[in-house]
């Protein structure tokens, strides 16, 4: 068991897991899949629970924000219909194939409730071991946003940081609520360090195609909130008190 100052906790389900628009089986596999690949892009341990949920972790607060664009970009990306090939596996174009009508109307996507705060301890072998004031708000969060229209909340100690966020966090989620699956794609791999060329290379793409599907998804304005994010958490934690001096 370990203790820290500040980490970040991810709790989170799938949307529209009970209401039969995706066969079960597979719509599990796919969020595997997207938090193996967070594991594999940051330090990241989790757990996942009660089915469709997960809960976990990382060492580093100012990256989570990006982790959960991830996590989502990679869901939203894929196609609702079983049997298909991931994502990493696609024929060129990143196009699904098969999918009805009905089905293309649809998508994945995953509740996210980011807590910010203080682990009291933690173990990264067994998440659901760990406590804290990051675990704790993470969780009530999530609960209270099952109940409500929203995908991404973030939750820290520092009331006036989540006024800002409140409001950035309801923007962010129009914006993805407007993605294509091609367009989900784009930003999934412009997430993972890919530039423009880089990614159309991949899809077998004009470069300017690549750029306007990022403009439809509104990337530009992503990255803006990214770096404005990442300034605040620093700052927000740097300010923050330490442990008292015995």
């Amino acid at each position: 068991m370990h203790s820290n100052d500040h980490v970040s906790v991810l709790t989170g389900d799938l949307v529209g897991f009970t209401k039969g628009d995706c066969d079960p089986e597979r719509y599990l596999k796919d969020l595997e899949g997207a938090l193996m690949l967070i594991t594999r892009t940051y330090s990241f341990s989790y757990q996942m629970f009660r089915g469709d949920s997960f809960q976990g972790m990382l060492l580093n607060p100012s990256m989570s924000l990006r982790a959960a664009l991830l996590l989502r970009s990679y869901l939203i990306s894929l196609p609702l219909h079983p049997g298909n090939a991931d994502y990493m596996n696609r024929p060129k174009g990143g196009k699904s194939t098969g999918a009805s009508s009905a089905a293309a109307r649809k998508r994945h996507d995953v509740r996210i409730s980011i807590g910010i705060g203080k682990a009291d301890f933690y173990d990264l072998n067994d998440i659901g071991r760990s406590d804290g004031e990051a675990f704790r708000m993470s969780g009530l969060k999530l609960d209270e946003m099952k109940n409500g229209k929203r995908n991404l909340v973030i939750v820290t100690p520092w009331d006036d940081l989540n006024s800002e966020l409140d409001v950035e966090c309801a923007l962010l989620d129009a914006v993805i609520s407007k993605w294509t699956r091609e367009q989900a794609l784009s930003v999934l791999y412009s997430l993972q360090g890919m530039n423009q060329y880089q990614i159309a290379e991949r899809l077998g793409l004009y470069q300017g195609g690549i750029s306007q599907r990022l403009a439809k998804a509104g990337y530009w304005a992503i990255e803006k909130m990214l770096v404005r994010f990442d300034e605040k958490i620093d700052e927000s934690i740097g300010r923050s008190p330490g442990p008292p001096v015995r």
